[in-house]
Formats: C-alpha cells, sequence, structure tokens
C-alpha cells in the first residue's frame, strides 16, 4: 500500500483548523450525543488527514493538493530506504 502526500497547502491547514473545532464541538457544544459523535468522527478525520498529509478518499478521486516539490523528496525518500540508506531529516524554520 502506498501512501504518499495528497494532502497540503491551505486544504491541510483547513484539515487541521476544522477537525480541532470539530472535536471542540463535540465534547463541549450543548447538542444532542449523535451529533457529538458525528462532529468528533469527523473531526478526527479531518485531524487524522491534515497531520497525516494523506486523505484515502482524495486519493481515490484522483485529487492532490501536495506541493509537487514534496512529491518529489517523498519518492526520492523511498527509493533511498528501498536501497537501505538511512535517512535524517532536520527542519529549518524561518
Amino acid at each position: 500500500m502506498d501512501i504518499t502526500c495528497n494532502v497540503g497547502g491551505s486544504d491541510r491547514t483547513a484539515r487541521i483548523g476544522l477537525g480541532a473545532a470539530l472535536i471542540a464541538l463535540g465534547l463541549f457544544a450543548p447538542i444532542s450525543k449523535p451529533l457529538k459523535l458525528a462532529a468528533s468522527i469527523a473531526g478526527v478525520l479531518g485531524l487524522a488527514t491534515g497531520i497525516t498529509r494523506h486523505c484515502p478518499a482524495s486519493s481515490a478521486l484522483g485529487r492532490n493538493t501536495c506541493d509537487l516539490d514534496e512529491v518529489a523528496r517523498q519518492k526520492s525518500i523511498k527509493e533511498a530506504k528501498s536501497r537501505g540508506t538511512r535517512i535524517v531529516e532536520f527542519v529549518m524554520q524561518p
């Protein structure tokens, strides 16, 4: 099973933000239990797809909002790992 980045940019930010908001709604809003459960499930799914940068539904529909540079980086990392190369990543923040 190939899990590659297909969620990026503003799509990723929206999924994380909306997911967190829906989880909060499910936990704290004075609404019925079925609505709380639905909001919580939708929130967890949104948050998970935003954090992992992969959405199975988007993959099935052929939708990809991930940056092309990120896709190329993931492909080169996967190729290096298949050759047995140890990968160490550093993140530089401005």
